[in-house]
């Protein structure tokens, strides 16, 4: 159990870092950036998905920047602005708690669990697809082939799904408990979303 003494010092010490003027962004606000960044990506991730369809080795070699699209997105984005498409679109952007900006460090640890996640899918998917034969595979429609994928895959890929999700609702309820609306990954990477306005 902790410290009612350090927790005290710890949360003095997080509010004489914050600047005076930073307005944070709301749970809805940070919800719709993620809508606006999910249409955004939705078009790479399309064509990716045709172009997989298309032979085996296609979706062995389309398996890469598939799983790892969102987090090097995210990742890029944050490390070099602070906002994401979505993120600048409602005004919103990620900054340290003093309100300077975040740099590669922080924009790393704050996507490190995503990071994670979408490796082991990746494995996954070059795993399911190379266990089918190359006639198995281009004699499928789409929807077959993501079914055959899906039935090859190893059995944890089935856990890492479910911790995924253990994963995205604990960051939503973390950010409805705090007055700053920081998931876990803000306080992870030491990271704050404000209003740009303020």
């Amino acid at each position: 159990m902790a410290d009612p003494v350090l927790i005290w010092i710890r949360l003095n010490i997080v509010r004489r870092l914050e600047h005076p003027s930073m307005k944070y962004a709301g749970f809805w606000q940070r919800f719709f950036a993620g809508g606006i960044d999910f249409f955004v990506l939705l078009i790479p991730v399309v064509i990716l998905v045709w172009v997989s369809s298309i032979s085996q080795t296609l979706a062995i070699v389309c398996a890469v920047p598939h799983g790892l699209l969102y987090w090097f997105y995210t990742f890029h984005f944050h490390a070099a602005t602070g906002q994401t498409i979505g993120k600048r679109a409602l005004g919103i952007r990620v900054v340290r708690l003093d309100g300077s900006r975040i740099g590669r460090p922080e924009s790393f640890r704050r996507s490190a669990v995503d990071l994670g996640f979408a490796v082991i899918w990746t494995f996954g998917s070059i795993w399911g697809v190379s266990e089918l034969s190359p006639s198995q595979f281009s004699s499928a429609g789409w929807f077959q082939q993501q079914e055959l994928v899906h039935n090859t895959q190893l059995a944890f890929i089935n856990w890492v799904d479910i911790a995924s999700q253990v994963w995205i609702w604990s960051e939503v309820f973390t950010m409805l408990l705090n007055r700053q609306r920081r998931a876990i990954h803000d306080f992870i990477a030491g990271t704050i979303v404000i209003n740009e306005s303020a």
